[in-house]
């Protein structure tokens, strides 16, 4: 829907107020989120995900956030144009707001906050330069109040969900140190999934005793667009896409169009995400990004110009669809064997994963679920080649582990522990890594060293306590203390 508004909007001749019709067509696009939502929050419907209560179709809240972002930026524009449905336009951002206070969305509460400044020092300039013509104890009163003001919102929202704010302060501080390795060309495409919980098990081991090792977690990606560009393909081409912002920005602002405000509002809320979210792997977003862009290029005074090979773009993007989903195929033969695995025999199973093997080896879920079904039918030395391959694109916790089970279960306990370690410092609230790593000393008979990773097990602090998994471990390592320890001093 939104594709189609936008597209009559560009390419049709001389017809400025199709330019309404992709805003509109937005903020029904929220509507039915919200509704969604409601029915998710009522139990009518059920939330695709199971820590959250609504999530709309999405499988994170923090996507509907986004969304819901994008449409408060339009309404608040609709409400200081004093329409007709003004009264709609002021309910319908109400129920936004509520929302993301609901879903704890500060990247959405910032948004429109951001949003709604920029409106209003739009609309009410006359009076902002009134104001200015002031004194100068005023002119420092008014500056030193919203100063204070933005200060005091940027701490609540902080306060509100200071865990998660730490988790990302602790994940951009590991970005940086990634990036100062390979400052200006970066580690190519996929470079974030291979390094980063590396580094952050080598931060861990050099900081045992942070209090952030309790926020860690099996990260995917960094939060921040710009790093996350940044350590792809280095600071060179975030400059570019910097000043590339930057030149469309100031393209709009210098032209004449009614509804100009509107694209500064989506442009600064997206840039509020792209700082603490991942706005750039939505679809949605791919959409309304390609209709900024085109307006921003195409625009004259109150027209967009006609003369744009819509032919030319259409194949373009077709390509790029072709270029970017050329193993669709394959991926779907993979998708409909995960459905039909309980119903194939064995032998059927691993000669189609082999097939897709070749084709798919690039991508890091395959190689890891193929990893796992080798190792669920006892191919736990083929089962490590893979996984050695997959760890050239992906290494994290979980192939660790994988890993680790796997070189256990074929004698090798040394190299075990090698990655039972990585795995230890890659999340160290975990348990599950410190427990083989006991099982392995026991069948050792490494005394000191079972009373030692027993000692850690029983001290460390439980972060999900309703976990009966954990309290087994507990358990267990409580008992092994006792029982080494008394062998210790016989």
């Amino acid at each position: 829907m939104c594709f189609y508004f936008g597209g009559t909007h560009i390419f049709r001749i001389n017809n400025y107020n199709r330019q309404t019709d992709f805003f509109i067509a937005i903020c029904i696009l929220g509507c039915l989120q919200i509704i969604i939502a409601f029915a998710q929050y009522l139990h009518i419907f059920h939330s695709y995900n199971n820590y959250f209560r609504f999530t709309g179709t999405f499988d994170n809240p923090a996507v509907l956030s986004m969304i819901l972002s994008i449409c408060a930026s339009i309404t608040i524009y609709y409400i200081f144009e004093r329409t007709a449905q003004q009264k709609l336009w002021i309910a319908l951002l109400l129920i936004i707001i509520a929302l993301l206070i609901g879903a704890k969305s500060r990247c959405g509460l910032i948004s429109i906050t951001l949003s709604f400044c920029i409106v209003f020092a739009h609309k009410k300039s006359f009076s902002i330069s009134f104001m200015w013509n002031k004194s100068t104890f005023i002119k420092s009163t008014c500056i030193l109040s919203i100063i204070f003001i933005i200060i005091v919102f940027l701490l609540l929202l902080y306060f509100w969900k200071k865990n998660s704010a730490d988790g990302r302060w602790v994940i951009w501080n590991i970005c940086l140190e990634i990036i100062s390795q390979k400052v200006f060309f970066g580690y190519g495409e996929g470079g974030f999934d291979i390094n980063y919980m590396h580094q952050q098990a080598i931060y861990f081991s050099a900081h045992p005793n942070s209090h952030f090792a309790y926020l860690a977690d099996n990260i995917s990606h960094p939060y921040n667009e710009y790093l996350l560009l940044t350590i792809k393909y280095g600071v060179f081409v975030t400059l570019l896409l910097l000043s590339f912002i930057c030149f469309i920005t100031i393209k709009i602002i210098r032209s004449k169009m009614n509804q100009k405000i509107i694209y500064l509002c989506i442009i600064s809320t997206i840039l509020i995400w792209s700082c603490f979210s991942y706005p750039y792997t939505i679809p949605f977003m791919w959409i309304l990004i390609t209709f900024i862009v085109l307006s921003a290029l195409f625009m004259t005074n109150k027209t967009i110009k006609r003369n744009i090979p819509f032919a030319i773009i259409t194949i373009l993007f077709a390509f790029c669809m072709i270029i970017a989903n050329k193993n669709t195929g394959k991926e779907w033969k993979w998708l409909c064997l995960q459905k039909r695995l309980k119903e194939m025999d064995t032998l059927d199973i691993l000669h189609t994963y082999k097939d897709l093997y070749s084709a798919l080896k690039n991508n890091s879920s395959f190689t890891y679920n193929y990893g796992a079904i080798l190792h669920s039918f006892h191919k736990y030395k083929k089962s490590l080649e893979v996984l050695k391959e997959c760890r050239k694109t992906l290494n994290d916790y979980n192939i660790q582990m994988l890993m680790a089970e796997d070189y256990k279960l074929i004698g090798l306990k040394d190299s075990a522990l090698t990655c039972l370690n990585e795995a230890s410092f890659m999340i160290p609230n975990r348990f599950l890594p410190l427990y083989h790593k006991m099982e392995i000393y026991k069948e050792k008979k490494d005394t000191t060293n079972v009373i030692n990773i027993s000692e850690l097990i029983i001290s460390k602090k439980v972060k999900d306590c309703s976990s009966s998994a954990v309290r087994n471990i507990i358990s267990e390592a409580e008992d092994a203390y006792i029982d080494y320890n008394s062998r210790y001093f016989e």
